[in-house]
């Protein structure tokens, strides 16, 4: 996730998140999104988030596995920190993983007793719980959350990062010029402890009661020329895996004041629009380019906080996040 975003979820009281990078390559193909920026968003932050959350479940085999063979792995090495991404609050999720390591506990103090040496017995059954215990403390993330945004240019392109090219940069921004292009932000929550399959009835009951006040929370509405606010909104996706998924996008209206080739070129000489969609920051020196914004703020910067809480709460209230609250502070979920 960059820097501004984790700055953002910080601005509102989240803490204790774990950064993991995928490395889905942002590369779907634009031409079947044209005009549709917002889905091409939210199919990018879905796949990106699912992919860590893959990442995050394979961590957790392979310190299951170590666990089984006596807490160490191949290399005869101890499982390290490296692979506990993030593991849930004490009690609450994990299951599979401390199964796992029960068994393993069990599985090397038979073999001692086996050998017929009670400490060897004692000393094997004790380095098994040593390993079960590490291993239980490792969980999938409560909620996993991934984001993506993209420009959509004024006639329907799809602007993500400037690419290298001599005067690719400058090509982008005097696409910009003068007029009204839109900024979406796709999102993508997993919640991907054990039964979620077993919410999905919850997610589809609660499906016609979101809709309904949809438009009430800033429009479910397509993504048409105009439109700004909450869209493309799943409720009721599972993966394969049987996490269960829910994405959003939010789109925001920006006007760009006629700009001269002069503050183009010495905007991109600035370096501060390199790696941004539609290769601008609007909270830096690019703000000085904007005359109009109809929509959210925060979504253009990256991240759309009041969209996020709201769809967490939602999470909540129907059941399906369990954040495990008791007037303590708790820490957060893995994100990129």
């Amino acid at each position: 996730m960059q820097p501004r975003r984790s700055q953002l979820l910080t601005q509102i009281g989240l803490k204790g998140f774990t950064i993991r990078v995928p490395t889905f390559g942002e590369d779907l193909p634009k031409a079947d999104y044209h005009r549709r920026a917002a889905g091409y968003a939210v199919a990018t932050a879905r796949a990106k988030v699912l992919e860590v959350c893959r990442m995050e479940d394979a961590d957790i085999a392979a310190a299951a596995a170590a666990a089984a063979r006596g807490g160490r792995g191949s290399s005869g090495a101890t499982p390290t920190a490296s692979v506990r991404a993030l593991a849930s609050a004490p009690g609450d999720g994990g299951f599979g993983v401390a199964a796992a390591g029960k068994a393993a506990a069990a599985a090397a103090g038979g073999a001692a007793a086996a050998a017929g040496g009670a400490a060897a017995a004692a000393a094997a059954a004790a380095a098994a719980a040593g390993a079960a215990a590490a291993a239980a403390a490792l969980s999938l993330p409560d909620l996993l959350v991934s984001a993506d945004t993209v420009v959509e240019s004024p006639s329907g392109d799809i602007l993500e990062k400037p690419g290298p090219e001599p005067g690719a940069h400058a090509a982008m921004l005097r696409s910009l010029s003068g007029a009204a292009h839109r900024v979406h932000t796709g999102v993508a929550l997993v919640v991907p402890r054990p039964g979620a399959r077993g919410m999905a009835a919850a997610a589809r009951a609660a499906l016609s009661r979101r809709e309904a006040t949809a438009d009430e929370r800033g429009g479910g509405g397509s993504d048409s020329e105009g439109s700004t606010g909450p869209c493309l909104r799943d409720t009721s996706l599972l993966s394969p895996e049987g996490w269960l998924v829910r994405t959003f996008a939010v789109s925001t209206r920006v006007r760009f004041a006629p700009l001269s080739d002069a503050a183009i070129d010495a905007y991109v000489a600035s370096g501060e629009g390199e790696g941004k969609a539609g290769g601008y920051g609007i909270q830096g020196r690019a703000s000085a380019f904007v005359s109009e914004l109809v929509g959210d703020y925060f979504s253009v910067v990256g991240f759309p906080l009041h969209a996020f809480s709201a769809e967490v709460s939602a999470l909540i209230e129907e059941g399906l996040l369990d954040v495990g609250y008791d007037g303590t502070e708790a820490g957060g979920g893995a994100q990129r």
